[in-house]
């Protein structure tokens, strides 16, 4: 079919859309196709354009080789020109196609075009060439290349006898004639999405064009005496994409590292729990499970991509239980909601009504996303910012949980910034260092999609507490000698950028500088069954546990061989007068993060995000065997090592003076 041909049924079929209402659309999109109606994605739930900063993108181009490519259809020349290819027009020609040799189903693709006025063109996607079919003519999705006004960007099908399969056309002048036009697709399940120049141009769910096929680039037939005409392509990129996790296609792709904790389907991986302290879910008999799996089932429904819950019932609680972990999600909800999402077990990131006038006296006014359930004036209770989207209208969260640091982004602005989330179970522990992730149901019905995890490593882990604990520190160790030590210099070495003791060797390596109030913060690496301890001001003689202000141990805690010590001899206790809260310490072999705090007779110790001990050592009065510790109410020192024969190693070794 000539140029001119194909235009004209093109802009036929537009005109017929032009000439009827929107509310036939649908109606005339099935006639048009004689098969699936194609459904247009309501704007509420449009997502952004690819990320070009994102991992995983890959040139479909090198400017140098077509070699990737294969030509299909008719004999119009595509050869490369600078770091373009460009395709012109060859009189008498069929429809040409530029094909990669490789084929896409999920993806992301970038690429710029140039086109002459007078001529319309298209890249293909998802598209096909069978021998038995129309002697091997390419068909499938082509998204719209043409001058403006006009109908660039929207989807076609070429070849397949559907015609348009966007069901809503519209002229436009986004397309920029003459000039050099950014394009941007997303295939991702049934759902695809255009973009011209950053500006969204349709985003339809088409469940046959669900399927795997190869990029092509069009060059029109024309007819007698007209032409030669070119287009131009260059930048082509694309980034292949997981499977959908809907059967709709409406959810968008995996972030990176991240997994769907909802598969789109039903509850696996989910059981009915009434927000209770997480610690008794074990104990509970499996009648009283069965019962609150069945009130999940009665309340909440898995309708496609989207998790939907009448306001009554058990909460939706996973199972697996997550310690660092980054979640992402949006929920919807309604007049006077009030839900929130429980974290480890324990509540919450609140959820509620931003107008309802009645709970502003408890901060409804201030918005979503603060951790409500933290003492009153406690950081993070409120939102920094009000955030909330009006009712209707999809809301993104984004929590990060690293220890009982919890960070909270509410449609891209930050609202919790690194709080302590208090243990409303028990204000006296911290907050459980494992447990499960819930939605909350609280008497107005709200939806969620798009729930999205990730656990945080320890490197990364630490690299974020590091940049959150403020200060203007000065390091201890240059990460090559030991220059600026002094004590048991030879019982230690530099290894690998550390600090570490000898095997077999010990006593205390400390500062050249005494502190009195100070904040210092450093990593460390236990061995299996490792021992060691902070000294802390320590006068340069004796055990400074006893002879110092103390020593804070460094323990693994959960080898055998100290199964049975006493509760101030684990990690991060003043050694034999105040006991820490054990539980927190990463791994043996992982690095662990720590910063301690002295202050007067004030000692406070935060692991991996976790306050483990915050204590005043002038009220200490029951010793670990009645040892006395001479030393507890020294108001300065020097701060060091107290290595005990195993290789421990330290690095990163920061100290502020107060």
């Amino acid at each position: 079919m000539t140029h001119l041909n194909v235009r004209m049924r093109k802009l036929a079929a537009a005109a017929t859309l032009f000439s009827v209402t929107t509310a036939l659309a649908p109606a005339i999109a099935m006639a048009q196709e004689k098969g699936p109606v194609v459904t247009k994605v309501d704007s509420k739930d449009a997502l952004p354009a690819p990320d070009p900063s994102a991992a995983g993108w890959e040139p479909l181009f090198d400017g140098k080789s077509l070699s990737n490519w294969e030509q299909k259809n008719g004999w119009a020349q595509f050869r490369i020109e600078g770091e373009t290819i460009l395709g012109s027009t060859a009189e008498g020609s069929p429809n040409s196609f530029l094909c990669t040799k490789k084929k896409y189903k999920n993806f992301e693709l970038r690429f710029e075009v140039k086109v002459d006025d007078k001529l319309n063109s298209g890249v293909q996607f998802r598209s096909k060439s069978l021998a038995d079919k129309d002697n091997g003519r390419v068909h499938g999705p082509q998204v719209e290349i043409m001058a403006g006004p006009g109908e660039a960007g929207f989807i076609y099908g070429e070849a397949t006898g559907r015609n348009w399969l966007s069901p809503e056309l519209k002229r436009h002048a986004i397309f920029k004639n003459g000039d050099w036009n950014q394009y941007q697709i997303r295939a991702n399940g049934a759902r695809m999405t255009t973009w011209i120049n950053g500006q969204l141009i349709d985003d339809i769910l088409d469940p046959p064009s669900d399927t795997e096929g190869f990029i092509g680039l069009q060059v029109h037939g024309i007819g007698k005496d007209a032409g030669p005409f070119q287009v131009q392509w260059k930048n082509i990129s694309i980034r292949t994409l997981p499977e959908t996790q809907a059967a709709d296609g409406l959810v968008s792709s995996l972030p990176k590292g991240f997994r769907a904790l909802y598969n789109g389907k039903d509850f696996s991986g989910w059981h009915g729990f009434p927000g209770q302290d997480p610690r008794k879910y074990a104990e509970t008999s499996s009648d009283q499970k069965k019962a609150w799996n069945d009130d999940l089932a009665k309340h909440w429904k898995a309708d496609g991509e989207v998790l939907f819950n009448d306001g009554q019932g058990a909460y939706a609680t996973t199972d697996a239980d997550f310690g660092d972990f980054e979640l992402l999600l949006q929920y919807k909800t309604v007049a006077k909601a009030d839900s929130g999402i429980y974290l480890r077990g324990v509540p919450q990131v609140q959820i509620w009504d931003y107008t309802e006038k009645e709970k502003f006296p408890l901060g409804a006014d201030k918005g979503s996303g603060g951790l409500w359930n933290n003492s009153p004036g406690a950081a993070g209770k409120d939102p920094a910012v009000l955030a909330d989207k009006p009712f209707g209208e999809w809301n993104q969260l984004k929590i990060q949980l690293i220890g009982e640091r919890c960070s909270v982004w509410l449609n891209d602005k930050l609202v919790v910034d690194h709080a302590r989330m208090e243990n409303y179970f028990d204000r006296k522990l911290p907050l459980f260092a494992r447990g499960p992730i819930e939605l909350q149901t609280h008497g107005k019905e709200i939806s969620w999609r798009h729930i999205f995890v990730r656990d945080i490593p320890s490197e990364e882990a630490n690299k974020i507490l590091a940049s959150k604990t403020a200060g203007k520190f000065k390091p201890l160790f240059n990460g090559k000698d030991l220059s600026g030590w002094k004590g048991s210099v030879e019982n230690y070495e530099v290894t690998q950028g550390a600090i570490q003791c000898r095997a077999g060797k010990g006593g205390t390596l400390f500062t050249e500088n005494k502190y009195g109030n100070f904040v210092a913060r450093l990593e460390f690496q236990l061995p299996p069954g490792g021992n060691n301890g902070l000294a802390i001001r320590y006068p340069g003689e004796g055990d400074p546990a006893y002879t110092g202000m103390c020593e804070l141990q460094v323990l693994d805690n959960e080898a055998d061989k100290y199964k049975k010590l006493d509760a101030r001899q684990y990690h991060g206790s003043a050694y034999g007068m105040a006991a820490s809260h054990r539980g927190y310490l990463r791994p043996t072999g992982e690095w662990n993060y720590q910063v301690v705090h002295v202050n007067g007779s004030k000692i406070e110790v935060e692991l991996n995000g976790t306050r483990i001990l915050s204590t005043d050592l002038s009220e200490a009065k029951d010793f670990m065997a009645n040892s006395p510790h001479p030393g507890k109410d020294l108001p300065e020192g020097y701060f060091g090592f107290a290595g005990h024969g195993d290789p421990v190693r330290f690095r990163n070794v920061e100290i502020e003076a107060k």
